[in-house]
């Protein structure tokens, strides 16, 4: 899958994953993760605070992406597993709430033709496309 879709690429796209266009621009504060661990079959959320720091009213797309640098096996760069839109006025601040699955987590395993997620520290990247990072956080699964 080298190089092919938002999860592999690694190159320069022309318009990435998630790209939006917008009148007015976002600051992304701090993200607040409900928990630090999760089990394998669990969820939970992650709040961010998004600033209107343009010249008009807009609505914000806030994406999270899961990585897992510590897999056993080769993974994608990042996946998307939540989303949430939120309109923000200018110069206020809204709070995104996303509600991630840990199933979004899992990659298929061919030696025992099944998904499986690893035990493990995993990142959540907050940003607006799939090269517009801004914020992290990091949640552990536990068995």
């Amino acid at each position: 899958m080298a190089n092919r879709t938002y999860r592999y690429f690694t190159g320069q796209a022309l318009f990435p994953f998630g790209f939006g266009l917008s009148y007015t621009k976002f600051d992304y504060g701090k993200p607040s993760l409900s928990t630090k661990t999760v089990r394998p079959e669990g969820t939970f959320t992650v709040k961010v605070p998004v600033t209107n720091t343009g010249g008009a009213d807009g609505d914000e797309v806030v994406q999270a992406y899961v990585k897992h640098p510590e897999s056993p096996v080769s993974q994608p760069i990042h996946s998307l597993c939540a989303f949430a839109r939120v309109p923000v006025r200018k110069g206020a601040t809204a709070g995104a709430t996303l509600t991630i699955n840990t199933r979004e987590f899992r990659y298929w395993d061919t030696s025992t033709k099944s998904y499986v997620i690893s035990p493990g520290a995993y990142t959540i990247q907050i940003g607006a496309s799939s090269t517009d990072i801004r914020q992290t956080g990091t949640v552990a699964v536990t068995p």
